[in-house]
């Protein structure tokens, strides 16, 4: 059940794999810019993002536990103890995470199984 998928950098790629569960399914994925990912399962909201040294690090947000919102070319990310706000240069990217995020609220209003 892949609904929207973007082709991620490849060590975007390898950081993702090796921190999803395998019980989950991944729903939409975009590179939003070179340092920064978003990607949806049905039960979490990862966040990759490239350090200052060129290593990828993972974060996990549950679907509950996180609002996303895009206001122009910003996405603004708020959960508990984490605020980010990720600027989108690409106006393509910006239509396409708007359409994710669509389904973010489709999957975030449903009951969790």
């Amino acid at each position: 059940m892949h609904e929207f998928l973007e082709n991620l950098y490849p060590k975007f790629d390898k950081v993702f794999k090796n921190s999803v569960k395998m019980t989950e399914v991944t729903v939409f994925s975009l590179q939003l810019t070179t340092k920064c990912a978003l990607i949806m399962t049905n039960k979490s909201i990862y966040l990759l993002k490239k350090s200052f040294f060129g290593g990828v690090k993972a974060i996990n947000f549950p679907l509950n536990k996180i609002e996303l919102k895009v206001t122009g070319n910003e996405l603004k990310i708020i959960a508990d103890q984490y605020d980010a706000n990720i600027k989108i240069l690409d106006n393509r990217k910006v239509s396409l995470l708007n359409m994710a995020l669509e389904k973010f609220i489709q999957f975030k209003n449903k009951p969790q199984i």
